[in-house]
């Protein structure tokens, strides 16, 4: 079945007129998005680091304050030497390292810093390392880099209100922009594609994203993000935008 609020948002800026036509566009946009969604869990399945970031994600994200939460996080991030070593790095950092002396083992990282501050972390940690590969490697790091940033003043803007939790803002603000990166890495092709029909036909970012992948990159970033088994908060904190179309070829 079409959608409703689709086929509104594609006649209230769209040449067309009348109904066949956009249902028509619908459909098109439907089959391509249907066949980028395929082409996203085949590569996605291909690559099987992509699976096990899932797993270690459910372990570190599964953790809780109670019955000994500070050692069994320690214990799941000790398994992988990379992610321990850039943890300490981050935290020993000016910005984060606000209580002197330094910080040399996961449990006492945990502690000072809190546990759900060190899952932040080692979430972040465990897909942009990852995504911050391949061909386009320096774009992706700056992706990655804006992300943190991002992230780290909507935390901080945040812990002036007592009724949201600084870690949620955290995550939902670093990971806000997953659709972009993912499909920089996996198919770089195509996000030249949307950058180009964003500046040479003045299309605005979802008609760019429609026109050449059939989904918009919130799409796109909520299906990684099911696939990855990432909280409900960061699935949520993808969608914040709302789009205007302003362009739809024939």
């Amino acid at each position: 079945m079409l959608s409703n609020q689709r086929k509104n948002k594609i006649a209230e800026n769209s040449i067309y007129i009348d109904q066949e036509s956009i249902d028509k566009q619908l459909e098109q946009e439907i089959a391509k998005g249907q066949i980028t969604l395929l082409s996203l869990k085949q590569e996605f399945d291909k690559n099987k680091q992509f699976p096990a970031m899932g797993n270690s994600i459910s372990q570190i994200m599964s953790v809780t304050n109670e019955n000994g939460g500070i050692r069994e996080l320690a214990d799941i991030i000790l398994r992988d030497q990379s992610l321990t070593g850039k943890i300490l790095s981050i935290v020993n950092s000016s910005s984060y390292n606000q209580f002197g002396g330094e910080i040399n083992t996961i449990s006492r990282a945990v502690v000072i810093l809190g546990l759900e501050q060190i899952q932040s972390l080692s979430l972040s940690i465990i897909v942009f390392e990852k995504l911050n590969q391949g061909p386009m490697a320096e774009t992706l790091k700056s992706y990655a880099c804006q992300s943190f940033l991002s992230a780290f003043f909507a935390k901080k803007l945040v812990e002036q209100v007592d009724a949201i939790n600084s870690e949620e803002a955290f995550l939902a603000s670093m990971f806000h922009n997953l659709g972009q990166q993912v499909i920089l890495y996996f198919f770089p092709e195509q996000y030249v594609e949307i950058s180009k029909l964003k500046i040479d036909s003045k299309f605005d970012e979802e008609a760019a994203c429609m026109e050449t992948l059939g989904l918009n990159f919130t799409d796109v970033g909520q299906y990684i993000a099911l696939q990855l088994k990432l909280p409900k908060n960061i699935i949520f904190g993808i969608q914040t935008k709302v789009y205007k179309r302003t362009s739809v070829r024939s």
